[in-house]
């Protein structure tokens, strides 16, 4: 997709109709790591408009299992992890990362070795890379919101990673 978040939605959409389904499978798995997401996404094309997207988005994101959720979190390179979404860019993968996280990249050596460590603890606590709606945040925020995260249990973390990773399926889908 491009670049371009301030395009218009009905833009986006007759962009997206005019995919084939090997294309829209491509550029949906950018905004969803789950495979089964994508398959049940694919199945349910063409849409409307761009609000019924996003609201099928959601309602086949809360019917997968706890697997496919975990399959879509590991899609997602570490807040303050510069080389993962580079290399994430570079294939292809994905271009709004890189924007999403520039708040990290600004951040003092203290904050990006303590988000470095405290990704680490969460990933080996949780099985998955600390996830965050990043735009317009500091590092320092980020650092904040991981330190409090930290200290959940499973259930409610992933609950709440999934709250998080819905909300930023439009954003993907924008960019």
């Amino acid at each position: 997709m491009t670049n371009n978040s301030e395009a218009p939605k009905p833009l986006i959409m007759e962009r997206l109709k005019n995919l084939c389904r090997q294309e829209m499978a491509t550029e949906l798995k950018r905004c969803c790591g789950s495979d089964k997401w994508v398959q049940l996404m694919i199945e349910k094309w063409p849409f409307q408009d761009f609000q019924s997207l996003v609201w099928t988005a959601d309602d086949v994101w809360w019917g997968l299992s706890v697997d496919d959720w975990l399959q879509a979190f590991a899609a997602h390179p570490k807040i303050g992890d510069s080389d993962a979404v580079r290399k994430k860019e570079e294939s292809g993968k994905s271009s709004w990362e890189g924007d999403e996280q520039k708040g990290a990249n600004d951040a003092t050596m203290d904050t990006k070795l303590e988000l470095k460590y405290l990704n680490e603890v969460y990933y080996q606590k949780f099985g998955f890379v600390f996830l965050i709606c990043a735009t317009g945040k500091s590092a320092d925020e980020m650092l904040c919101c991981l330190r409090q995260r930290v200290g959940n249990d499973s259930s409610t973390e992933v609950g709440t990673y999934s709250i998080i990773h819905t909300s930023l399926n439009p954003l993907t889908l924008l960019t």
